[in-house]
């Protein structure tokens, strides 16, 4: 079965530092710029990257067992009335492989 890995995912979202202020040198008769100007570095993702990133957010949102899906199965096995084919269940088998 297919995995997603969502660290690898998540790790695309843009991020945003600040780079630490530089070295002033320590010479009062320097010709360098006194005031330091801080800078900031921009990473941009594409839009396909931030699109995955909200869906994993979502997915994140919802939960691992969907618990009236559960229910409804199980009432059907007790009641005899679940019915499933054994030759869905290896194509379902198969194509979660391929």
């Amino acid at each position: 079965m297919k995995q997603l890995d969502l660290n690898a995912i998540n790790s695309l979202r843009p991020h945003q530092t600040q780079r630490p202020e530089p070295v002033r040198p320590s010479n009062p008769g320097s010709t360098s710029n006194s005031t330091a100007e801080q800078t900031t570095d921009v990473i941009e993702v594409s839009s396909q990257a931030r699109e995955i990133a909200q869906l994993v957010d979502r997915a994140k949102g919802l939960p691992e067992i969907r618990e009236e899906r559960v229910e409804a199965l199980r009432q059907l096995v007790q009641s005899g009335k679940y019915d499933v084919s054994s030759k869905e269940i290896a194509e379902a088998i198969l194509r979660d492989e391929l």
